[in-house]
């Protein structure tokens, strides 16, 4: 079974607290490789429709595969999937990380792009994809990137894969190997440090709650607001910015955001993780 970690014991799953009849680290990376092959097909055909429309496509067919496994297996979705959550103030909290951390992916991303640029058709390409054009595109756009996607990769990653890990190994090697296939599986070298860093945030988010649902929250905050503010443009950022990049006391209020969102999870947290833990 897994160990504590990160600076506190687990709390038992309350819905499978001897973690049986649940996915083992060799069966979650199965679905994980044929949910990697058909990602890749997906973004070929995409490649070839040429249209935002093929981004939602994309999302579903991200969790299809855990889906169809867990239904076929008879596992216990809500436990695999974690998606249960005991107090609604962990949403709450889960969103102010999510706006803390957004300058500070900001600000990592334009330190990169300053030291290693992306090719500029790449960078146009998706900056193209992610600009609404029209209300539709704008509705599409927000229910993809800003409902489906956190929900998807989140019942993906840290629900199913990193649930697997943390029955096997230490909870930081669980978080870290989670957080390391999910920046993997996005594709984008340039984006890798932030997604990365997103990733075990997530990661410790789900396992000290116990639930994914925080973390849906803060996925869903920082995507909102990266849609934002490609979509705003510039000129209208300037009270954010200072010489090209974010603002120092951006990137203060927001290490701080995620330092008190994170304080105020543990606080939420620290009566059941109190309980037990995992031998």
């Amino acid at each position: 079974m897994g160990r504590p970690g990160i600076g506190a014991d687990e709390g038992e799953d309350p819905l499978n607290p001897t973690g049986s009849n649940l996915p083992t680290v060799r069966e979650a990376v199965f679905v994980l490789f044929i949910t990697f092959l058909l990602t890749i097909g997906t973004q070929l055909l995409g490649f070839f429709l040429q249209g935002k429309g093929i981004l939602i496509l994309a999302e579903m067919m991200l969790i299809l595969p855990a889906l169809v496994f867990v239904l076929y297996k008879r596992f216990p979705m809500v436990s695999v999937f974690r998606w249960h959550v005991k107090d609604l103030r962990l949403i709450v909290a889960g969103g102010m990380i999510g706006i803390g951390l957004s300058p500070i992916s900001d600000a990592l991303d334009r330190l990169v792009q300053k030291v290693i640029p992306m090719p500029p058709e790449i960078m146009n390409a998706l900056e193209s994809f992610m600009r609404f054009q029209s209300p539709g595109e704008m509705v599409l756009l927000f229910l993809t990137l800003v409902v489906a996607a956190p929900v998807v990769e989140e019942m993906l990653f840290r629900g199913l894969l990193q649930g697997a890990f943390e029955r096997s190994v230490d909870v930081n090697k669980a978080v870290f190997s989670t957080a390391l296939i999910f920046t993997f599986i996005h594709f984008n070298p340039w984006w890798a440090a932030e997604i990365l860093i997103a990733g075990i945030l997530l990661g410790v988010l789900a396992w000290r709650s116990n639930s994914i649902v925080p973390g849906i929250a803060m996925h869903a905050v920082t995507n909102g607001l990266s849609l934002g503010v490609i979509n705003t443009g510039s000129r209208k950022l300037n009270w954010y910015e200072f010489k090209g990049y974010v603002a120092p006391q951006w990137i203060v209020l927001g290490a701080a955001l995620v330092y008190l969102g994170f304080k105020w999870v543990y606080k939420l947290t620290q009566k059941e993780s109190s309980h037990g833990s995992h031998s």
